[in-house]
């Protein structure tokens, strides 16, 4: 699921394989020109959800 977002902004649905990893879209990883190793950093509350967030450089 995608739906439409002003530049810059980005908002999709992405699914859990079978061994947790998630794929995230190419849109998202052209956005903050993340590359195959660069860290994220997961932000993970029980109440409020899960967050993905780029790691300063």
């Amino acid at each position: 699921m995608k739906v439409k977002m002003p530049p810059g902004k980005f908002l999709g649905a992405v699914r859990v394989g079978g061994d947790g990893q998630i794929v995230m879209p190419k849109e998202v990883l052209e956005l903050f020109a993340l590359k195959p190793g660069d860290n994220v950093m997961l932000l993970a509350d029980q109440k409020k959800g899960i967050v993905l967030r780029r790691e300063p450089l």
